[in-house]
């Protein structure tokens, strides 16, 4: 993001059936955890949260990402022929 590189993509439409019957958006995971991570930096920089703070909710939002990357990764794998 701070490169200028970053570009969010489009939203994801997807219906749900739970209770009702009802389309839902939403942002890609990766957006998501994007928007997280620049709010807890802002949080940081405005003096809202201390350094160890962020430092621990930047680890885990890291491990979030490799979480759901490697869950990506294997529900890809088990959906080819």
């Amino acid at each position: 993001m701070q490169t200028g590189s970053y570009r969010p993509r489009g939203y994801v439409a997807f219906e749900i059936t739970d209770a009702k019957r009802r389309v839902v958006s939403a942002a890609p995971f990766r957006d998501r955890v994007g928007n997280c991570d620049t709010s807890f930096r802002l949080a940081t920089d405005l003096k809202f949260l201390d350094l160890r703070r962020y430092e621990h909710a930047a680890r885990a939002i890291d491990e979030i990402g490799r979480l759901v990357g490697g869950w990506q990764r294997l529900s890809r794998a088990a959906e080819a022929p």
